[in-house]
């Protein structure tokens, strides 16, 4: 059975949700597999596109508590800051569109990491989707 989810991509300078299809249940590693996976080449040619430059950037996910604990590769801080923001907030987008998910924390190799904000702030804590909340698409 297939489930409708969200993932979160870029359009125009903002977050825009695109539905995929997705085998029940979904959790937190499908979620993430569908934003990973990038934009179809219809989707590309609508101007969307992703941040996540390669699947390999999201090592592992699980959910506790309300909070998904996403691990990132270490090579994900050698993306450009600007694209590290918009990254994070497919991620937080995609992650709290899924029932029982209101944060989001990241983590390298089991260690929190502070990560960057819209507004030029940095934090270790969770995020939630206020913190992206400039990125997305009105309404």
């Amino acid at each position: 059975m297939l489930e409708s989810t969200a993932a979160w991509f870029i359009q125009n300078d903002q977050l825009v949700s695109i539905t995929r299809r997705t085998p029940a249940p979904v959790d937190t590693t499908s979620a993430l597999a569908n934003v990973t996976a990038g934009v179809t080449v219809a989707e590309g040619a609508r101007g969307l596109r992703s941040a996540i430059p390669d699947p390999s950037m999201i090592t592992g996910s699980e959910k506790s508590g309300g909070t998904a604990t996403v691990q990132l590769a270490g090579e994900f801080v050698d993306i450009p800051a600007a694209d590290q923001i918009w990254a994070l907030g497919q991620i937080v987008y995609t992650l709290t569109d899924l029932r029982g998910v209101g944060r989001v924390r990241f983590e390298i190799a089991g260690e929190a990491i502070a990560v960057p904000l819209p507004g030029g702030d940095s934090t270790k804590d969770s995020t939630s989707r206020d913190d992206f909340a400039q990125l997305a698409s009105p309404g």
